[in-house]
């Protein structure tokens, strides 16, 4: 066990999940949901040896706040992939569109640092003829960063994987 959720955190209320971590340089950097009364977030923690983590003071660090981000008085932003590209480390992560938690968009966002997040302006992958689900995970190959996702035309239906390529 290396990290429990800590009701007394915002965004931690009843549990952590979904982690992605990165290593660059000496040090280990996490970034994991965390459920809140009124919005899923995301949050950052940092570790020198992967075993030993301390959460970020500006947690969370990517709260929803784009209109594709909310439904009604809630937002969600959740299930991080992050990459480190030599500068600047990238996320992508999904977001819910109805209370049923389907119909996401995945987005982007672009830190220095790990705690200070700007978005970009609209989502980098919208739902096509099947639901998607916010689950993605990124690699980079070359110049090419590829994104892989899950989609399903129904719940309940098969899901399929889909993989979108930025150069």
């Amino acid at each position: 066990l290396v990290l429990t959720y800590d009701e007394s955190k915002e965004g931690e209320f009843g549990s952590i999940a979904d982690p992605t971590v990165v290593k660059v340089g000496e040090q280990y950097h996490m970034w994991y949901n965390g459920f809140g009364i009124n919005m899923i977030a995301i949050s950052h923690a940092t570790s020198k040896d992967g075993i030993k983590w301390e959460r970020d003071k500006a947690n969370p660090v990517l709260k929803p706040s784009m209109k594709w981000e909310m439904i009604g008085a809630e937002g969600s932003v959740t299930q991080p992939a992050v990459l480190w590209n030599g500068k600047n480390f990238e996320m992508w992560y999904g977001s819910f569109a109805d209370e049923y938690q389907r119909y996401t968009v995945i987005s982007h966002a672009i830190s220095q640092d790990g705690s200070n997040w700007v978005k970009d302006d609209m989502p980098v992958v919208l739902p096509g003829p099947e639901d998607l689900w916010p689950s993605a995970s990124a690699i980079r190959v070359g110049n090419e960063t590829r994104l892989y996702y899950i989609g399903f035309p129904k719940l309940g239906e098969q899901t399929k994987l889909y993989l979108a390529i930025s150069k």
